[in-house]
């Protein structure tokens, strides 16, 4: 009965740690999310493609 009292309240610290330590990383990340933001340069437009020809003799079924 004492042993497992011991492991009730070791469980009960560790996930009381536990929580801090997921929180801290949390925001450690939400940090680093914000920095990356700031220093990402913006998107470019994308230019016009051409379409990829079939090599000749291939066999193209459309799908319905």
């Amino acid at each position: 009965m004492k042993l497992i009292q011991i492991f009730i309240g070791l469980s009960f610290i560790s996930s009381i740690v536990s929580c801090a330590t997921v929180e801290g990383m949390g925001k450690d990340l939400q940090s680093l999310g914000k920095s990356i933001e700031r220093t990402a340069e913006p998107s470019k437009p994308v230019e016009d493609k051409k379409p990829v020809e079939q090599p000749s003799g291939a066999i193209v079924t459309p799908i319905k």
